[in-house]
């Protein structure tokens, strides 16, 4: 009997997460970060390739790099790097369909 219990309990724990996992799973997964815990190797990259930008929000995105909000030709743009400072793309506003919304949703691969 206690082999059985043995068994079956880690099967009914790996079960219960994967239906719960929705619950916890965040919306929002970028979180607002300070200027000063962003990476140096980030805002070096920033001021390289768009000197004088003043950002206005930084945005962690999974560990994996992050999001910037800057003024830019009198506009607000959303840029995003990965943690060694590589660029990746850049929103110029909202209707740009391939990054919509804030730069809390932008994607990185973690590869």
């Amino acid at each position: 009997m206690k082999k059985l219990i043995f068994l079956v309990a880690p099967l009914a724990l790996l079960t219960s997460c994967d239906l719960f996992e929705d619950l916890f799973e965040d919306d929002d997964p970028c979180q607002v970060v300070t200027e000063e815990s962003v990476l140096q190797v980030v805002k070096d990259s920033l001021e390289a390739r768009y000197p004088g930008a003043v950002p206005v929000t930084w945005f962690n995105k999974d560990n994996a790099g992050y999001c910037v909000t800057f003024g830019l030709d009198q506009k607000e743009v959303t840029a995003l790097f990965d943690n060694n400072g590589n660029f990746m793309w850049l929103q110029e506003d909202e209707e740009d369909d391939d990054h919509e919304g804030s730069g809390c949703e932008c994607e990185i691969d973690d590869d």
